[in-house]
């Protein structure tokens, strides 16, 4: 007679699945890995092929305040345009409750780059905190380095003020007469930050509107970012988004 071979298959319902021994895989040099940018990725078996997924090899570098090529220094070899970083803080009452996030937030962001020299920073408010500063756009430390700059960070309050000029702000900022007596530096991008949490307002009369000063923002070349409470954020929209800027 004729002998029946059986076979035993246990399948659990996966395709390769396996389990490598060591999961990490890294085609890179590997005096980068760990280095900027650069991570090691993992094994995983797609298509009957054993592939590593999402390593980050060293790329070329470029001025985006990272290391790409993973070589330990930041932006070397990259020629940089200057850029003057102009912020607005509202002073008023109504910000009470988040002035401390905004002085915490600004502190980190300058002292992130306070070792390039490429970069300047300039403190205003919007309105100021005292009540003869109400409406007024005051220029309280002209561009300088993070360190002095967040000197002035450090001195910001909500005052007993309550009327916040942020479009004021942006025109009097971009404004080519310079009324605020800004030190910009010549061929220098143009940055202004505004934080509020209030609608975009003036107090010029006649009153400026959002677009008038979107306007003059980029005949001037400046772009203008906000951060803003969501239920004003459609007031500032005309003022920034024409700017390139972030809302």
């Amino acid at each position: 007679g004729h002998r029946r071979l059986v076979v035993a298959i246990h399948l659990n319902g996966l395709i390769d699945d396996i389990t490598f021994t060591n999961p990490y895989c890294y085609s890179g040099s590997m005096a980068s890995i760990g280095k900027g940018e650069c991570r090691p990725g993992f094994f995983q078996c797609r298509n009957g092929v054993q592939t590593c997924i999402g390593e980050v090899l060293p790329k070329a570098e470029v001025c985006d305040g990272l290391d790409n090529n993973c070589d330990g220094t930041v932006d070397e070899g990259v020629n940089r345009k200057p850029k003057d970083i102009v912020v607005c803080v509202d002073e008023s009452g109504s910000m009470q409750a988040k002035i401390a996030k905004v002085q915490s937030t600004t502190r980190n962001w300058a002292n992130k780059f306070a070792n390039r020299t490429d970069l300047k920073f300039a403190l205003e408010s919007c309105p100021g905190r005292i009540w003869e500063e109400d409406s007024q756009v005051i220029l309280r430390t002209n561009l300088t380095n993070a360190a002095a700059f967040n000197v002035e960070v450090n001195k910001l309050y909500a005052g007993n003020t309550g009327y916040e000029p942020t479009i004021d702000a942006v025109f009097m900022t971009a404004d080519r007469s310079n009324p605020l007596g800004i030190n910009w530096t010549p061929g220098a991008d143009r940055i202004q930050v505004l934080f509020g949490d209030e609608e975009a307002q003036s107090a010029a009369l006649p009153h400026i509107t959002a677009v008038e000063a979107a306007n003059v923002a980029v005949d001037a070349g400046m772009v203008v970012h906000g951060f803003i409470d969501l239920q004003y954020s459609a007031t500032y929209a005309p003022m920034i988004l024409p700017t390139g800027g972030r809302l």
